[in-house]
């Protein structure tokens, strides 16, 4: 073996040994856990309520019926997730009680859209200018 390979054999060695003492450390299995600095700016990640079972519903009303709808999903647990972000972040604006979640079935396959009922077209578009002043999206639909 030529003393290059030799030296960097060595280094290699070191360098491993050295990340086994000190990744020890640092996942507590050695003296005290190491715990990272507070930074500033960062901003701690939001704590949502626990989900609860929001029903899927299908509109099965007679004649047409106008919504606003909020999101459009392609899974119901991310539909059910939405109906409770919805909720918190139009807090005074919606009351997510009234929120619902229609399963629909189109040629690019199954949506779920969350959604809120109004009795009128004109209410559906007040909802969502007001919706969208808050500085959300939203949509008016008849179905």
């Amino acid at each position: 073996m030529d003393v290059r390979r030799f030296w960097v054999s060595i280094v290699a060695l070191v360098l491993v040994v050295g990340l086994a003492i000190g990744g020890a450390n640092l996942i507590g299995l050695r003296g005290e856990p190491v715990t990272a600095p507070p930074v500033e700016g960062i901003v701690p990640p939001m704590v949502l309520p626990p989900l609860v079972d929001v029903p899927i519903e299908v509109p099965d009303e007679p004649g047409p019926v106008d919504y606003v709808q909020l999101s459009s999903h392609r899974s119901e647990s991310s539909a059910e997730r939405a109906v409770k972000i919805h909720g918190l972040e139009l807090k005074g604006l919606v009351s997510a009680s009234l929120l619902k979640v229609y399963k629909v079935t189109l040629s690019s396959g199954t949506w779920y859209r969350v959604v809120l009922p109004q009795d009128s077209r004109q209410e559906a578009e007040a909802t969502c200018g007001k919706v969208k002043a808050a500085g959300h999206d939203c949509l008016v639909f008849t179905f």
